[in-house]
């Protein structure tokens, strides 16, 4: 069965791991701003799951989890401040203890600027998001403006509709993540698939979701694969043939 399939049973039990651990922190918690972060952050969960289950245009991901890792940095601050560092702290001497707050800043900041520093070397040297000199000098993008009239002709779905609407103004369909199977609607449809688009491996989200349409490669190149897509069992006129 399909992850997506059954949305009662998933809204259920996301719903009742939900409540447990608001439940938890309530009885754990007695600083209010604190809980107030953790109500926050069980909430924007369940609101975002139901969205996400509902809609199946998005995955989750750090894009969308983005609002709750500072309320969630505070909580577990928290957390470790009144269950580890005060119990911690009584059973090492006074001299030792400015060592050990320094080693723990070290530690918890020495990721996020490694990280910084090396986004910031790769947007200096390639550029950012759609204007990168990847997105820029993208094979599948030239092709895709050189095709155009033919690919309209069908509907287009892609990995990346963001991406493929700013450089080339064509309005595609998202790749859905839930099982859909009357997908693609029309019966034939074109699947622009970037190797580094948004939602990920278009092939690789097909097969897991048992997608069952049959696929042939119009164009390929480095960057991406242009597939003309068909449902099965279905017979219809080719797109010159409109």
């Amino acid at each position: 069965m399909n992850y997506f399939q059954n949305k009662t049973l998933l809204f259920l039990v996301a719903f009742l791991l939900i409540f447990i651990l608001l439940v938890i922190g309530v009885k754990e918690i007695t600083n209010l701003k604190v809980l107030s972060l953790v109500v926050f952050i069980f909430l924007y969960l369940l609101l975002l799951f139901i969205a996400c289950v509902s809609t199946h245009q998005n995955l989750i991901d750090n894009r969308l989890l983005s609002p709750i890792f500072i309320p969630l940095g505070i909580v577990l601050i928290d957390f470790f401040y009144r269950r580890i560092y005060l119990q911690l702290m009584d059973k090492i001497s006074k001299r030792v203890r400015p060592w050990l707050v320094v080693l723990g800043l070290i530690a918890w900041f020495t990721y996020p600027a490694i990280s910084t520093l090396k986004f910031g070397l790769e947007v200096r040297k390639e550029g950012l998001g759609y204007q990168s000199v990847h997105w820029q000098t993208s094979e599948t993008l030239a092709y895709v403006r050189q095709a155009r009239e033919e690919l309209l002709q069908l509907h287009v779905y892609t990995n990346d509709p963001e991406g493929l609407y700013f450089l080339t103004k064509i309005r595609a369909g998202r790749l859905s993540i839930q099982f859909h199977p009357n997908w693609p609607e029309a019966g034939r449809a074109y699947l622009i698939c970037f190797k580094q688009g948004y939602l990920g491996d278009c092939l690789e989200i097909l097969d897991r979701l048992h997608q069952n349409p049959e696929i042939r490669p119009v164009a390929e190149f480095s960057d991406g694969t242009i597939y003309l897509v068909t449902r099965r069992n279905l017979q219809v006129p080719s797109p010159g043939n409109h």
